[in-house]
């Protein structure tokens, strides 16, 4: 049963609508003034109706004191101006007496829907911040100083660039291009708005693109979601010229934070009449960005193998292991082929199997502190994909594999890896 705060100070009418809120199912707490509501458990209600107009305080002096729990202010003197000054202290919504008893239901209704909607977002983003991949992620490493710089953030004061951000970030797969992008997203003037990442090589989103390039067609709610955030869109190149050449034109001045992420430079994609020029012309020389593989940002290595290390352990309900100075000696100095997944699949899968307060050599899956030796590429693929298959699709796997999905299907079969609905 939903629980509402009803604060009216006439007798006559607290009580009638107390009749009609219970007879809707609600469970209802009436009280005559502000200073009674505070004697209620303010925290515990799902929707408030108070009246502007209270002996004592204002109606709209519990919005702050129930917070976030929606708050609808009934007032008598209805106008353009009241309505604004009471959407202003952040009430949910108003309504003007005297009203219908449907509008009432349907006024405090909508604002409970928002409240769940609300609460339903941040329960998403919090997963979905666990959820992300140290692949994805910057915090910590010599790629959040170029994020920050891409941004326009200052170091003094943090304040972002209004002006129109574009970027086109290139380096191997796996290396943290994508983790660029959200950083840059999340220090930028845009960072309110919502990030719209945009995968070419999926099936679903190249219909999405190919939707936005349709001569007369209307835009596509993803980029008209980006208007207000920033729009990620990988590997452009697998795209047509022609559709190349629509989606520009439709990436207008409105979509000003703009960033684009490949293997190849954007000079090199251009020199191969992969990017068409008009696409290529929507960033300029000093927007391309390498992101340089992770055996050259040895001390990201480090920042990485410990994230990974923490997000684990909290993941099993351990405490987070310290790192061996041997260990991390190895982990600097190894190549990195499989860059950050190969990183992150070798620690998760270690710390999984360890609960040691350091993570030595001898804990890493598939070495031994005597040889060093290291896993073979078939055991981390194995490791990998066994690993993220739960939560991720083929397509995510393979691109993060650095791999086509024929390749990984390929390689599934060959290991004996179905997924497990298979």
């Amino acid at each position: 049963m939903r629980r509402l705060l009803l604060i009216e100070d006439e007798d006559v009418i607290r009580r009638a609508l107390k009749r009609l809120l219970e007879r809707k199912q609600f469970r209802v707490t009436d009280v005559d003034t502000i200073e009674a509501a505070e004697a209620t458990p303010l925290k515990s209600f799902d929707v408030v109706l108070v009246d502007l107009r209270l002996p004592g305080a204002p109606g709209t002096d519990i919005i702050d004191a129930v917070a976030p729990t929606p708050v609808v202010v009934m007032t008598s003197h209805a106008s353009v101006r009241s309505a604004v000054d009471v959407m202003q202290t952040g009430a949910s919504d108003y309504i003007a007496k005297p009203f219908d008893h449907d509008e009432l239901l349907l006024v405090l209704e909508r604002a409970m829907q928002r409240d769940r909607l609300a609460i339903r977002v941040s329960a998403l983003e919090r997963d979905l911040a666990q959820q992300i991949a140290s692949s994805r992620c910057v915090t910590g490493t010599t790629l959040e100083s170029l994020a920050m710089s891409i941004s326009g953030a200052t170091a003094t004061d943090g304040a972002a660039s209004e002006s129109a951000l574009r970027c086109f970030l290139h380096g191997p797969p796996g290396s943290g291009r994508e983790g660029v992008a959200r950083a840059v997203h999340a220090a930028s003037a845009h960072a309110e708005g919502p990030l719209i990442v945009l995968d070419v090589a999926s099936a679903d989103d190249h219909v999405a693109v190919l939707a936005n390039t349709q001569e007369g067609a209307p835009e596509s709610p993803e980029l008209r979601a980006a208007r207000h955030g920033t729009l990620v869109i990988r590997y452009p190149e697998l795209i047509g010229a022609d559709m190349q050449e629509a989606l520009a034109h439709r990436l207008d001045a409105d979509h000003a934070h703009l960033c684009c992420i490949s293997s190849n430079s954007l000079d090199q994609l251009v020199l191969e009449k992969r990017l068409a020029p008009f696409f290529a012309s929507l960033f300029n020389a000093e927007q391309q960005h390498k992101i340089p593989a992770l055996s050259e940002r040895p001390d990201d290595v480090i920042a990485c193998a410990q994230r990974v290390a923490e997000l684990t352990a909290r993941r099993y309900g351990r405490p987070a292991p310290t790192l061996d100075v041997r260990l991390e000696n190895w982990l600097r100095t190894r190549p990195w082929p499989g860059e950050v997944p190969e990183l992150e699949a070798l620690i998760a899968m270690s710390v999984a199997n360890s609960d040691t307060a350091t993570l030595n050599l001898s804990d890493l899956a598939g070495t031994t502190a005597a040889s060093g030796s290291a896993l073979s590429l078939d055991e981390y693929f194995r490791w990998f994909v066994e690993f993220h298959q739960s939560s991720l699709s083929e397509t995510e796997l393979a691109s993060r594999l650095g791999i086509s999905r024929k390749a990984l299907w390929e390689r599934r079969q060959r290991s004996g890896l179905l997924r497990p609905t298979e």
